[in-house]
């Protein structure tokens, strides 16, 4: 299965921020997934997450690249040394270990992929908040 209709995996995403809170480091989060539950390709893991306006997220690292492109809003990514706005139809990535946070100025929604599940595969998959590791 590719094809994920955005109408629906939007009021999924609705959905499910309704139904609990928004994540400290990820807002609400859905993610892609084949009928079996696994991932929509052996080596690639797709989400999309919503942001709340006024979000401030927590820092959080991963071994896992990621690569965003933002579907509405506006916000700005700290990631290691740099900060940077983005908004509608910007692209960005974190490389895998950096650190990273991000903020919403207005409701938005990103639309991300990494190379988690592949890294998930071969057992190589870390991801930790930094508030939790005392960094």
């Amino acid at each position: 299965m590719l094809r994920f209709p955005y109408g629906r995996a939007r009021a999924a995403l609705s959905a499910a921020r309704a139904a609990g809170g928004a994540d400290p480091c990820h807002g609400s989060r859905l993610r892609y997934r084949q009928p079996d539950g696994a991932d929509i390709l052996p080596t690639l893991r797709a989400e999309l997450r919503r942001l709340p306006a006024g979000f401030e997220g927590t820092p959080w690292r991963s071994t896992a690249s990621t690569v965003f492109c933002v579907v509405e809003g506006r916000g700005r990514a700290a990631a290691g040394e740099s900060v940077f706005e983005w908004g509608a139809n910007d692209v960005f990535v974190v490389p895998n270990w950096t650190a990273c946070s991000l903020a919403a100025e207005a409701e938005a929604v990103l639309f991300s992929y990494s190379d988690a599940a592949a890294l998930e595969r071969l057992g190589l998959l870390r991801a930790e908040r930094l508030e939790e590791a005392g960094g």
